[in-house]
């Protein structure tokens, strides 16, 4: 059975930089009125984010300060949607 998750930038641009929280939803559940972009709960985790020179590829790091981040790059768009890799 396949869970589709929502997910949530709220990052801040410098350059080709971004510094951020990324928050994951199960798709269909609803957030808590308490539950708000700002407050960082179980489902939100530091992200730090590079856009490449040609603009194609973002390039992620979750967690960077935990003994293992997790690496993946955002490559494209297809149909809307984002492919991750």
């Amino acid at each position: 059975m396949k869970v589709k998750h929502q997910m949530e930038y709220l990052l801040t641009l410098a350059g080709h930089a971004l510094d951020g929280v990324v928050k994951r939803n199960k798709e269909g559940d609803t957030p808590s009125a308490a539950a708000s972009v700002l407050a960082l709960g179980d489902n939100a985790s530091k992200v730090l984010m590079v856009l490449s020179d040609d603009q194609t590829e973002l390039r992620v790091m979750e967690n960077p300060y935990s003994a293992n981040p997790t690496f993946y790059s955002i490559k494209q768009f297809v149909a809307g949607r984002l492919v991750a890799s």
